[in-house]
């Protein structure tokens, strides 16, 4: 009834924040000269897909984010532990883990920031709805007391 297709590519899907779309070009141009070498004979393919702006789509992107996150937190805490429990030798190895856990947390911090200036947009809407509300309650509070003197 939708006159949908199957599409026969098998791959995985990345959500990628609006402030970064330009990297996305130089990504797909990067994928496409890597598709002239290509020895395989399945293609390599990039689809950009521009996520519908709507509340489902940010809820669905939004707790993909949170699980990918959560279970990154718990592979790079299985490694720590791992590191730390075998008495790791390694300064090469212990130092990549901890830039891989501020990089982790840097990414965080970033999300946190576009997360909070979304809030603090809505901060502003909301008080000039309150405003709205409040002269509402005004104007009520008058009508009725004009109706119970009649």
């Amino acid at each position: 009834m939708m006159e949908a297709i199957k599409i026969s590519i098998h791959g995985r899907l990345y959500f990628v924040p609006r402030d970064h779309m330009a990297l996305l070009s130089i990504f797909e141009d990067f994928v496409e000269a890597l598709n002239t070498h290509n020895r395989n004979k399945t293609p390599l393919t990039v689809n950009s897909m521009y996520v519908l702006d709507d509340q489902k789509q940010r809820d669905k992107m939004a707790a993909e984010f949170h699980n990918h996150i959560r279970k990154e937190i718990e592979l790079y805490q299985e490694r720590a532990e791992h590191f730390i429990v075998c008495d790791c030798q390694s300064v090469a190895i212990m130092d990549r883990w901890v830039l891989k856990i501020s990089a982790l947390e840097e990414k965080k911090r970033h999300y946190e920031e576009l997360l909070q200036k979304e809030l603090d947009e809505l901060g502003e809407e909301f008080s000039t709805l309150r405003m709205f509300s409040q002269e509402l309650q005004i104007k009520s509070k008058k009508l009725q007391t004009l109706k119970n003197c009649a």
